[in-house]
C-alpha cells in the first residue's frame, strides 16, 4: 500500500509548525538557551517559496537561520537570498530602498556568488565531469548537484 504525501508547497499550513520545530531542534543542537521566534515577515517569505527540496530544504533553511540569528527573532535577512527572490512581493517603496541592506545579507549573497563561481570554475577545469569537480571542491557529487540546482546552473552532460 502506497501513501501519497503532497509536497510542502501544497501544505502551507504545515510550514509554520515545521519551521518552528526545526528552529527549536537547531537551537538545542547548538546549545542555545532560547529558540528565536519566526517573524511574520520571515514566515511570509517561507510560505511564498516553492520548496523544491521539500521538508529537508526547510530544515536546512531553518538550521542556517538559527545560526545567523543573533537576536530573539528570525528575520528575512537570515533566510537564503533565493527564498526572497522567489517570493511575489510588491516593489519596494522609496523608504524601503533608502534603508541600508543588512550586512549579513550582503555577506551571504557574496558567499553564494563566490561558491557559484568556484563551482563553475571547477566544472570548467574538469571538462564538465561532475565527479571530478566535486572531488576538487571537497564535496560529494550529490552536494554539487544540489548546488547546481540552487544556483540555477545547467548540469553539464557527457560529450559523445
Amino acid at each position: 500500500m502506497a501513501f501519497h504525501v503532497p509536497p510542502l508547497r501544497e501544505r502551507l499550513a504545515d510550514i509554520a509548525p515545521l519551521a518552528r520545530a526545526f528552529a527549536l531542534a537547531s537551537s538545542a543542537a547548538i546549545g542555545r538557551s532560547h529558540c528565536p521566534e519566526l517573524s511574520a515577515e520571515a514566515l511570509s517569505v517561507l510560505e511564498s517559496y516553492d520548496w523544491p527540496g521539500n521538508i529537508r530544504e526547510l530544515r536546512n533553511v531553518m538550521e542556517r537561520a538559527v545560526l545567523l540569528c543573533d537576536g530573539a527573532r528570525i528575520e528575512p535577512a537570515q533566510l537564503p537570498a533565493k527564498l526572497a527572490r522567489s517570493t511575489r512581493s510588491p516593489p519596494p517603496t522609496e523608504s524601503a530602498t533608502a534603508q541600508p541592506l543588512d550586512p549579513r545579507a550582503r555577506l551571504l549573497g557574496e558567499l553564494e556568488r563566490l561558491d557559484r563561481d568556484r563551482i563553475v570554475a571547477a566544472l570548467a577545469r574538469c571538462g564538465g565531469n561532475q565527479s571530478e569537480a566535486a572531488e576538487q571542491l571537497g564535496i560529494s557529487r550529490r552536494t554539487l548537484l544540489n548546488r547546481l540546482h540552487t544556483y540555477d546552473l545547467p548540469r553539464p552532460r557527457k560529450r559523445p
